[in-house]
């Protein structure tokens, strides 16, 4: 919302102070490109959710297995290593080893001790990882999975069905004209635009439409 501050491309102004215009639609594009950063952050939670361990082992496994290995082992040890250093804090100031009070000189060599503590503690997990993988015999021979996850009809079908609607969106609403900068005109409603939005609706809905009905099966049938 602050491009409205630093942004005066707009016809229609708002107000006007020393000099400076501040324009509805310096406003508005400063709501969308919120907006689009909010998207993309929920994109990311999302996949985190949907996308286990087990899942992007299994997606990688084939073309590329040692560095989907490394990848989620780094992942694992940055979660770790978080909490890991948060525990290492609390021990040191119970012990009266803080790296957020004294002097310059008493804060660095207390952020040293940290350092040194965290960087044994993982190298230690570190190799208790690696004795573990080669008691499980990882290497020796193709690689198993414990789950399996398959893809069944309807996830064919309903994957189809929103690569057509996106389709057909970007044809009828010519997507390939991107204006980055809004402008105001009047609200022209019709028939093909409410078809448009209405059929958006629904494809965004559609993975609350499938959990609902999911819930109410087992509601019904538990």
């Amino acid at each position: 919302m602050l491009n409205v501050l630093f942004n005066q491309n707009g016809s229609i102004v708002l107000w006007t102070i020393f000099s400076r215009s501040f324009t509805l639609e310096a406003l508005v594009a400063g709501g969308l490109y919120f907006l689009s950063y909010l998207c993309l952050l929920l994109l990311f939670i999302l996949l985190n959710q949907m996308l286990g361990s087990a899942k992007l082992l299994l997606l990688g496994a084939k073309r590329l297995p040692q560095f989907t290995l490394l990848l989620l082992i780094s992942l694992r040890f940055l979660k770790l290593f978080t909490s890991r250093m948060k525990q290492i804090q609390a021990v040191q100031t119970v012990q009266g080893v803080s790296v957020a009070t004294g002097s310059l000189k008493a804060r660095l060599h207390n952020g040293g001790l940290l350092v040194k503590a965290l960087l044994v503690s993982s190298l230690e997990e570190a190799l208790v990882s690696a004795d573990s993988m080669s008691a499980r015999g990882y290497g020796l021979k193709k690689r198993t999975h414990y789950q399996h996850y398959l893809i069944s009809r309807r996830d064919v079908v309903l994957a189809s069905l929103m690569l057509v609607v996106t389709i057909g969106l970007c044809y009828f609403q010519e997507q390939g004209q991107f204006t980055l900068y809004p402008l105001t005109s009047p609200l022209a409603v019709s028939w093909l635009g409410v078809l448009l939005f209405s059929v958006s609706g629904l494809l965004v809905a559609l993975p609350i439409i499938i959990e609902g009905m999911d819930r109410l099966w087992w509601f019904f049938h538990k």
